[in-house]
């Protein structure tokens, strides 16, 4: 069985865990049922390795794969923006709750923000 860890991080951690001992007492259980666990970033990975006590074996690295040749060749923009826009899923950990009220508070004249998920 193979495991994709997409969630977990110390980010995560500090936000969402009351107890940091009992959680790294779960995820070194609950990952130990698995053959192999899949990370999306080496530092995701090296946490996972120190919380859940993963052998190097176990883990293994797959980040995520966006292209971004097509974006890096677009020439920048002669005019201001008029809008910005975030897409993700809508959960607390994307931050969307942040993201709005810092959107707010920064007083962008002009500019909207819109926000495209589902969740």
């Amino acid at each position: 069985m193979i495991h994709m860890e997409h969630s977990y991080s110390p980010a995560f951690e500090k936000l969402y865990v009351a107890s940091p001992v009992r959680f790294g007492a779960m995820l070194t259980v609950g990952l130990s049922l698995f053959d192999r666990v899949i990370s999306i970033s080496s530092a995701q990975q090296t946490w996972l390795k120190d919380k859940a006590r993963l052998s190097d074996s176990k883990i293994v690295l797959i980040p995520p794969f966006v292209d971004l040749t097509d974006f890096l060749k677009m020439q920048p923009r002669l005019r201001p923006a008029k809008r910005i826009g975030a897409i993700g899923r809508l959960d607390p950990q994307k931050g969307f709750d942040s993201l709005i009220p810092a959107f707010r508070a920064a007083a962008f004249h002009g500019i909207s923000l819109e926000s495209f998920g589902v969740g």
